[in-house]
């Protein structure tokens, strides 16, 4: 399982939507695997329990708090962990560049550029490319089920709601 972590929930969001529910399309779609299988291969947390407010084009975000959030975050046990945004990596104490991979707390971290719309990096299709084969390579470092009759698991566990 990837985790994935994002600033906080969206203003459209709604008590018990996952976290970064509104990005998961548009990333699964970008990974070829469609909503559900972003679910299959993401579980998600935000960093942030509640939707901070505008400011300017963008969201607020009070990075006290998003420190606070990043420190209650454990990796172990995740294949990797994806940071949604520089102020999401920068609240982890992260200092990538975009599609650059690190390590945090032991675990393999990729810092992804913020997927909401206001962001602009986005629309360029040779970033969007880069973006995908990135993904797709924190995807591929999830084992693959064992086969049917082995006595473990024959499907990926499903995403715990955040």
């Amino acid at each position: 399982m990837i985790l994935m972590i994002g600033q906080a929930p969206s203003r459209a969001s709604r008590p018990g939507d996952r976290a970064l529910f509104s990005a998961a399309k548009k990333l699964g779609a970008l990974i070829g695997s469609g909503e559900d299988g972003f679910w299959r291969a993401f579980e998600t947390v935000n960093l942030l329990g509640e939707f901070p407010g505008k400011s300017g084009k963008g969201d607020a975000f009070d990075w006290r708090a998003a420190a606070e959030g990043a420190g209650r975050i454990d990796p172990a046990g995740r294949e990797a962990v994806v940071a949604c945004g520089r102020g999401v990596a920068r609240a982890l104490g992260v200092k990538a560049g975009f599609l650059e991979w690190t390590i945090w707390r032991g675990a393999p971290l990729l810092v992804l550029p913020h997927p909401s719309g206001v962001n602009h990096w986005w629309n360029d299709p040779e970033n969007r490319e880069a973006a995908a084969a990135a993904l797709k390579k924190a995807a591929a470092l999830i084992p693959a089920p064992p086969p049917p009759g082995t006595g473990g698991p024959t499907a990926t566990a499903p995403c715990r709601p955040t």
